[in-house]
């Protein structure tokens, strides 16, 4: 499927209206007359006649046949994303009496010779430490379950607020139509060894977080490369959180960890403050999550230990000796394009 196929098109459509008209396509199937509209992708444009090409691909590695990115539209506080952002594609309609539960949308395998497996890596809680989702090279894994897309329903209200929609209309539309999307990355695979792996430093554009660009982080990975999809706390994102301890005041049930969830919802410009302002201070922050990643991942990668205050059974001491450090990059769409320039002049381990 072509990588503009996602839920999240820079078009002018409202998110109701096309997921309406989705829905109606599924329903009544396609006109007689054969002029009715694909349900979710306009044709792929081609680029013009002359663009740059892109810079030489990491030596040793080629990037993956057909993989591109345009950003559409600008992904500002008007409340659009990218569209290759979310990387999923619209499945064929529904055929009557089909169950409901059937998905309206999947994310591509990736199309390179490894499996792919994905965990999530937070240190510190509190707010300065780093957020990241790990795609990587893995064993096959028939006993891991696919990771979901979305892993929060406070993501879609993240994403509600973002696109200028009311929190209970959008929270109910997402959970509807990608509530049971799931990435097809195992969670918490083994780590393949017996193989040192390029890395890549991803950083995600306005409004989005570190799962919605989960087609291309795994076909980067399905590839061989290992990929740190940071998320940012510059509230930039839609929503994301970091973990902090409970109140001992704060009644709790013994089972349940000591840790709480505490949210940072995207920030809108106020009135009359000045844009550029405020992205410069974000990129900058970006970036040096961007570097803090990097040196955790590095860290890990000398044999470190490292501590993860989420629940998770996968086993970080595999990943010793696994990155080639002379093959490091950082990669992005949108304003993570700023924070990769941004980056680049702070960091002379980026390649």
């Amino acid at each position: 499927m072509a990588p503009c196929q996602t839920l999240f098109q820079a078009q002018r459509r409202s998110l109701p209206g096309r997921l309406s008209h989705l829905k109606t396509k599924a329903k009544f199937g396609p006109s007689p007359l054969g002029r009715a509209r694909q349900p979710v992708c306009p044709r792929e444009r081609r680029p013009p006649a002359g663009a740059a090409a892109s810079r030489r691909p990491l030596e040793g590695r080629r990037w993956p046949k057909g993989l591109s990115c345009s950003s559409g539209q600008r992904d500002g506080s008007g409340g659009q994303l990218g569209h290759c952002t979310a990387g999923l594609s619209a499945k064929a309609p529904m055929e009557p009496g089909s169950s409901s539960t059937e998905k309206f949308y999947r994310i591509p395998k990736g199309k390179g010779p490894h499996s792919v497996g994905c965990t999530d890596l937070m240190t510190e809680n509190a707010v300065e430490g780093s957020f990241l989702r790990l795609y990587y090279p893995s064993c096959n894994a028939t006993d891991n379950e696919e990771a979901p897309w979305i892993p929060d329903k406070e993501y879609y209200q993240g994403l509600s607020d973002f696109l200028n929609m009311y929190r209970v209309v959008g929270e109910r539309l997402f959970q509807y139509y990608v509530g049971s999307v799931t990435c097809p990355a195992k969670s918490n695979a083994a780590f393949k060894l017996g193989e040192k792996y390029p890395l890549l430093i991803f950083s995600h554009g306005l409004g989005a977080f570190r799962t919605i660009y989960s087609a291309i982080c795994i076909e980067m990975a399905s590839q061989g490369f290992v990929v740190a999809a940071v998320e940012h706390r510059d509230e930039s994102a839609s929503a994301t959180y970091y973990c902090k301890k409970k109140s001992l005041s704060e009644p709790r049930e013994e089972s349940t960890s000591s840790l709480e969830k505490e949210w940072i919802y995207y920030r809108k410009l106020k009135t009359g403050e000045e844009e550029r302002c405020l992205r410069h201070k974000q990129v900058q922050q970006r970036a040096q999550e961007c570097i803090k990643a990097l040196n955790l991942i590095l860290k890990i990668n000398s044999g470190e230990e490292v501590t993860n205050v989420l629940n998770s059974n996968f086993d970080w001491n595999s990943l010793k000796d696994s990155v080639d450090t002379s093959r490091i990059a950082v990669m992005g769409h949108s304003f993570g394009g700023a924070t990769v320039i941004e980056s680049l002049s702070k960091e002379i381990r980026f390649r």
